[in-house]
């Protein structure tokens, strides 16, 4: 296969085939497919192999343990509906005028997903992928509906959750 880049204001990347036809793929193509083959080698799996796995809806969200927030600081899980695994600060501050600030920052881990589940699954096995790790770490899980505060909640339960300084069952409820 080769590549050839005119010369010119519009550069087409050009290949040859196994018949030695032509095919031709704008930039913009290109750099669709560069990005993928470079997001699927960060992860160590081809973007393919992602497509088999489930994000069930009821994992979907943003997840808070309620046992580590306070009132001016919470940490909080995202669980993106195309599998990005973030963690979201919020840290709330009121200055000697009273005045309130809010600044949020979110950081990317990795990538989750839910093994041979479907749309709609309560229970199961839910995994995450980061580029520290290296390879994929899978935990039980199970989301039911509890009340808070006279509202209607998902609340989840990750079985034996392993955090960055001990392993314990993580309950977090959905924003």
């Amino acid at each position: 296969m080769t590549f050839d880049l005119p010369q010119g204001p519009h550069r087409v990347v050009a290949s040859t085939r196994p018949d030695g036809s032509r095919a031709q793929l704008g930039a913009a193509g290109a750099l669709v497919l560069l990005a993928a083959a470079a997001s699927a080698c960060a992860f160590g799996h081809s973007v393919a192999s992602y497509a088999s796995y489930g994000h069930p809806r009821q994992l979907v969200g943003t997840w808070v343990d309620s046992s580590l927030a306070t009132p001016t600081d919470t940490v909080a899980w995202v669980l993106g509906a195309h599998g990005l695994d973030e963690t979201l600060t919020i840290h709330v501050a009121r200055d000697s005028t009273g005045a309130v600030t809010r600044q949020e920052h979110r950081e990317g881990y990795g990538y989750w997903y839910a093994p041979g589940s479907g749309v709609a699954a309560d229970s199961g096995r839910i995994c995450f992928r980061s580029r520290a790790r290296g390879h994929d770490v899978c935990y039980p899980y199970h989301v039911t509906v509890v009340s808070v505060a006279g509202r209607e909640r998902r609340r989840l339960k990750v079985d034996g959750y392993q955090g960055r300084q001990h392993t314990r069952d993580r309950i977090l409820i959905a924003r």
